[in-house]
């Protein structure tokens, strides 16, 4: 039914960079999915006049500030399922922008947030504790980016930095524009303070990251600081549902250095704690950066904690490395007591898992008009799956746990057909069917073209769909890759291509025929290219009349930047 089903899996960045084909169908089909389910749900709610449907992909219920473009609402939504409201209660949030001249200060029920030339932050004072929750002694900020390019021997962080600050009634945003020196990248730093609950949002973008890609491997490293002020803390990484404590729960088969994290970790005493969440970035270091990510048995007793975000080895094992544009997302919560009383996996499973909206037009419905929960989970059990069903009739749930079967709700095997039992005590895995003869969610068919090949992207080949252009190896040089057609009657493809964006095919832009081949995939090198520059490319199919099916969506590669640098001892240049 939602998202968060389809895409359950922990990657690491290694594995995003090395298989892009992949990584790229499995969030298509996810998305795909997800809008079918939606759509499908959606087409049976009823509405008097034009709606939005809120959807929750949680089993939390949950109050929210959303956002659309009418304006904001705070909501509460079921758990696995959707709130309905009518577009007129979305109100103007009137804000207001201004340019400060110095570092802005901001401050809302819970927080007092100060910035500092470059963008990072001073201080975060907890308003409901009366605590200060950064060390004012540690070297670095809260949010800043930390860069290395000599293996730690030196470290550069932003300079200076413009900002703009937006104060809406539900909450207060916070733009900061800088750079790091040496780094090459632009970097877009937006804080957001929301006045409903009791976070700060942080979203980092960093583009064109050219100064990674080097001809030196191991010696360029990125971080993001928070340097958390916990006296005598524990330090807890959430794993994918087991909880570590760093620089403790390891062996010595390994380095402790760094510790894995799957959405959140937190650093707390027996009076409080601060948690950070966080979506893309999945490996902390705690206490300081430490230069030798091979030690063990040096983790500090500090409660800093650094986002190790990427490094330079990564960077050249990705096709067109220094135009990665990268985005890190954070969330800062504090709280009083534990993780657990504080409740930071709930908290941290709905920033990771963010509602979704649906317009509603004027229409009637089998469903109900104001509110629904399609799936509450019993205390002591969890959602490991969720998925459509084979058939198309409903939706899958696969529950772990202890306690009472669901109620009311048909329980099923795991090749989904139906299990007939009077056991209703639980332990372990417990498969139903959601939805059925209610929810009917058919696979899409195909679009058909009469008379024509097939659009590119039409069919799912195992390794990639829709077409991707990608550096080389050598200087003006493209890799181009698109999922193959497999009509009776197909021939060839048509390849085009142009500098500029936008382009409509003609006779300037043919490229190549492309004859078949026994790979599952269509494909092309494009060579003799201009360096460091952008290609735009489209591509459709022949079959064996002659006739020519749609253009694919474009798609573009930016050929390998070249960089120059000195040799010491031998005085060659290289890249």
């Amino acid at each position: 039914m939602f998202k968060i089903g389809f895409i359950d899996y922990f990657l690491d960045e290694w594995h995003a960079n090395q298989y892009p084909g992949w990584i790229e169908k499995a969030t298509q089909t996810a998305q795909e999915e997800n809008d079918l389910a939606l759509q499908t749900i959606a087409a049976k709610i009823p509405a008097d006049v034009e709606s939005i449907a809120i959807f929750n992909p949680t089993a939390l219920e949950r109050q929210e500030l959303v956002e659309n473009g009418d304006g904001t609402v705070v909501a509460n939504i079921p758990p696995f399922g959707y709130k309905v409201l009518k577009k007129s209660a979305f109100r103007d949030s009137n804000s207001k922008m201004e340019k400060p001249f110095v570092p802005p200060i901001i401050e809302n029920t819970y927080y007092r947030i100060c910035f500092a030339e470059n963008g990072g932050i001073t201080s975060v004072l907890d308003k409901t504790l009366n605590r200060e929750l950064l060390d004012a002694s540690n070297p670095y900020r809260a949010n800043e980016l930390i860069y290395t390019k000599d293996n730690h021997k030196t470290f550069f962080v932003p300079e200076r930095a413009d900002f703009t600050v937006q104060n809406h009634l539900d909450k207060t945003v916070v733009t900061v524009q800088t750079t790091v020196p040496d780094l090459g990248a632009d970097i877009q730093q937006t804080i957001t303070l929301p006045a409903h609950e009791k976070r700060i949002d942080i979203d980092n973008r960093l583009y064109h990251m050219k100064d990674m890609v080097n001809d030196d491997r191991y010696y360029r490293y990125l971080y993001c600081a928070f340097p958390f002020a916990v006296k005598n803390s524990h330090r807890y990484c959430h794993l994918s549902g087991a909880v570590a404590e760093y620089g403790v729960d390891v062996t010595g088969h390994d380095t402790d250095v760094y510790m894995a994290v799957n959405e959140w970790c937190c650093a707390e005493n027996s009076d409080f704690g601060v948690a950070l969440m966080m979506l893309d970035s999945q490996l902390v270091e705690f206490d300081h950066i430490h230069p030798d990510k091979t030690d063990f048995g040096s983790t500090g007793d500090g409660s800093a904690i650094f986002a190790y975000l990427a490094n330079d080895w990564l960077q050249m094992h990705t096709p067109g490395g220094s135009y990665l544009d990268y985005r890190f997302r954070f969330s800062i919560t504090s709280y009083e007591g534990t993780y657990k009383t504080a409740k930071i996996p709930e908290l941290a499973e709905r920033y990771a898992n963010p509602v979704q909206l649906v317009t509603l037009s004027k229409r009637s419905g089998s469903l109900n008009g104001d509110s629904q929960c399609f799936l509450e989970i019993p205390q002591g059990q969890r959602l490991v799956s969720l998925k459509r069903a084979d058939d198309g009739d409903g939706i899958i749930a696969r529950l772990y746990g202890t306690g009472t079967a669901l109620a009311g709700v048909q329980r099923v095997r795991v090749d989904e057909t139906p299990l007939s039992t009077d056991v209703n005590s639980l332990g372990g895995f417990t498969t139903y069917r959601l939805g059925s003869s209610v929810l009917h969610l058919k696979e899409r068919a195909l679009p058909e073209v009469s008379g024509s090949p097939a659009p590119i992207g039409s069919v799912y080949t195992g390794l990639i769909t829709q077409p991707r252009a990608a550096a080389g190896e050598d200087s003006g040089h493209l890799y181009l890759l698109w999922g193959y057609n497999i009509e009776e009657d197909f021939s060839h493809y048509k390849l085009y291509r142009s500098e500029e964006p936008g382009f409509v095919p003609g006779e300037d832009h043919f490229l190549a025929d492309i004859q078949p081949e026994e790979y599952c995939v269509g494909r092309y090198e494009d060579k003799g290219l201009k360096d460091n520059t952008p290609y735009y490319y489209r591509v459709c199919a022949v079959n064996k009349a002659g006739k020519a099916g749609p253009f694919s969506r474009e798609f573009c590669g930016i050929t390998k930047e070249i960089f120059w640098r000195k040799r010491d001892e031998e005085n060659l240049d290289t890249w």
